[in-house]
C-alpha cells in the first residue's frame, strides 16, 4: 500500500521546507520538495537507511583507534556509560565532566538536562564554531535586531554590497534566496555571488532584479 506523508525538511537551518513523503509498505521510498533545489533535503532517505547507520550501542573490544567493535544491548551500555560517569564524578567531581551535542538538534535538551542533573555546567554544543559564533558577531556589530541577518536572508537597510563568498544559498539554503535577491526600496543594492574556487569560472551578479549574470572568468591568483 501507497500513501504520501506531508512533512518538513528540518536537514539544515535555513527554514522548514514543505515534503512529501512517499511510503509504500510503511517504507519511505522517496522524498519531494518541490521545486527546491537542494541535494540536503533529497538525500534524506539515504540519512535514513544507510547501511552503515548506528542503530545499537557498540563497544570496543579491541585497542584504542584499531576500530573493533561490538554490539551490545541498551540496558548495557547505559548501565555501564552510568557507571563510569558516577566514578568519575566521585573522584574528580561534576565539573571534570563536560556534556557534548551535535546535529541532529533533537536530543540537545535532554542532554543539558541531563548535565544539569548530574551536576555539571559544561553543557556544549556545536554551534559555537557554527552560524552562532556568526550571530553572536552580528549582533556585536549591528545589533540584537540584526543577529540572524547571515542565514535568513535580512539585509541591513544601509547595504549597498552584499558578498556572497564561496557559498551557494541557491542549492544548500533555497530559502534565503528569495529574501536576498528581491527588488529593495531605497537604491540599488547589488549581491555579488562568488564561486568557492578557481574551476567555477562564472559567478552571479545581482542587480535590485537579479538580472546579469557574470560571464567573464573571475581573476583567480596565478598560484591557484
Amino acid at each position: 500500500m501507497e500513501t504520501v506523508q506531508r512533512t518538513i525538511c528540518s536537514m539544515c537551518t535555513s527554514g522548514f521546507c514543505p515534503t512529501d513523503v512517499r511510503v509504500e509498505d510503511g517504507r519511505a521510498v522517496a522524498v519531494d520538495i518541490g521545486a527546491v533545489p537542494c541535494p540536503r533535503g533529497k538525500a534524506q532517505l539515504e540519512f535514513v537507511y544507510h547501511p552503515d547507520r548506528l542503530r545499537r550501542p557498540l563497544r570496543r573490544t579491541g585497542p584504542r583507534g584499531t576500530g573493533q567493535f561490538a554490539p551490545v544491548s541498551w540496558d548495557l551500555a547505559l548501565g555501564d556509560i552510568a557507571a563510569q560517569l558516577l566514578k568519575i564524578r566521585h573522584r574528580y567531581g561534576a565539573e571534570s565532566v563536560v556534556f557534548f551535542v551535535g546535529y541532529t538538534q533533537e536530543p540537545r535538551p535532554y542532554v543539558q538536562r541531563l548535565a544539569h542533573a548530574f551536576g555539571s555546567p559544561n553543557y556544549v554544543t556545536e554551534s559555537s564554531c557554527c552560524f552562532l559564533a556568526t550571530t553572536l558577531a552580528a549582533a556585536a556589530t549591528y545589533g540584537p535586531a540584526w543577529r540572524y541577518f547571515h542565514y535568513s536572508g535580512a539585509l541591513h537597510p544601509a547595504t549597498r554590497l552584499h558578498m556572497l563568498w564561496s557559498a551557494n544559498p541557491p542549492v544548500s539554503s533555497p530559502p534565503t534566496v528569495a529574501n536576498l535577491w528581491r527588488p529593495r526600496a531605497g537604491g540599488l543594492v547589488s549581491s555579488w555571488w562568488i564561486p568557492g574556487g578557481p574551476k567555477r569560472p562564472a559567478g552571479r551578479i545581482c542587480t535590485s532584479n537579479c538580472d546579469r549574470e557574470q560571464t567573464e572568468p573571475w581573476p583567480w591568483p596565478s598560484s591557484m
